[in-house]
């Protein structure tokens, strides 16, 4: 029981409790400016329809995504055909023309939840 009393005595814990108090500190002094930024930019991006997903918007063969080794197989598309969409193809460019390298990662992405 002594050796837990030392605990609050020990200037490295308190540094360590210092530390602590000014990550929470600052997490939430940036949590709503994050939520209003993305906020922004979900509706500079637009939404997309719903129903599409990212292997029919993405067209194969995407270099990164696809993996041509074997004829008519490609583990990312999984069978899916490209279908044209207006709504999600726009959505698509926009997030392109928004992301700093121009190229997204689209196997994170989950295209009936894009822009909302």
């Amino acid at each position: 029981m002594a050796s837990n009393i030392n605990v609050f005595i020990d200037e490295e814990t308190n540094n360590w409790f210092k530390a602590c108090l000014a990550l929470n500190i600052t997490k939430e002094g940036l949590a709503n400016f994050v939520d209003t930024e993305l906020q922004k930019f979900h509706t500079a991006v637009g939404t997309s329809c719903g129903n599409c997903s990212i292997e029919q918007i993405i067209p194969c063969p995407t270099n990164i995504y696809c993996n041509k080794r074997k004829r008519n197989y490609c583990p990312f598309h999984k069978s899916q055909k490209q279908q044209q969409c207006l709504t999600c193809d726009k959505l698509k460019k926009n997030i392109t023309l928004y992301h700093r390298y121009k190229s997204p990662s689209w196997r994170n992405t989950d295209a009936k939840k894009m822009g909302k």
